[in-house]
């Protein structure tokens, strides 16, 4: 048997949704958000759009599939640099054929001293500026019913058959 990670996954944007917003919002900038409120510099560039799929077994011993749209963010040394929604929308819709459908969630890969994994939480425009914002991405058991994991567990796994 094989589940999806929608039961357990952080509510994240779809690729669709980051699209749409950004189709309705021609000429804005984009401004990355990190998840303690600082903006990630505005010279970034998008290095990559990946289509990445999981297949893995859980602790509880169900096969899991997951599917995502990552895109990974590099901040060099060419301070002029910027990003306009409307290239962004030209990059994604080239990255396209990689996808079998846009209902997926998008993340983000960026580093700043240490490599980090984010998911998008919201998408915001004003001004001439799309804000989007990203969310710290957990670990956490995706079997606590099979493992006898309380709902609460502070530091990995606890109980008999879990994570062996």
């Amino acid at each position: 048997m094989t589940e999806s990670l929608k039961e357990t996954e952080q509510p994240s944007v779809s690729l669709d949704q980051l699209v749409a917003s950004l189709q309705s919002f021609p000429g804005g900038t984009v401004c990355w958000r990190l998840p303690n409120g600082q903006a990630i510099a505005p010279h970034y560039h998008l290095t990559e759009v990946a289509r990445v799929q999981k297949d893995f077994i859980d602790c509880g011993g169900v096969r899991r599939h997951q599917v995502t749209c990552v895109l990974q963010l590099w901040v060099a040394t060419d301070t002029q640099h910027r990003l306009e929604t409307a290239k962004y929308l030209r990059i994604l819709q080239s990255a396209m054929p990689l996808f079998d459908s846009v209902a997926i969630p998008v993340e983000v890969e960026y580093e700043d001293q240490v490599y980090s994994h984010y998911t998008l939480s919201s998408i915001e425009c004003r001004d001439d500026q799309m804000e989007i914002r990203l969310a710290s991405k957990h670990t956490g058991c995706l079997a606590p019913d099979r493992c006898g994991v309380p709902l609460v567990v502070l530091g990995g796994c606890s109980g008999p058959g879990c994570c062996e």
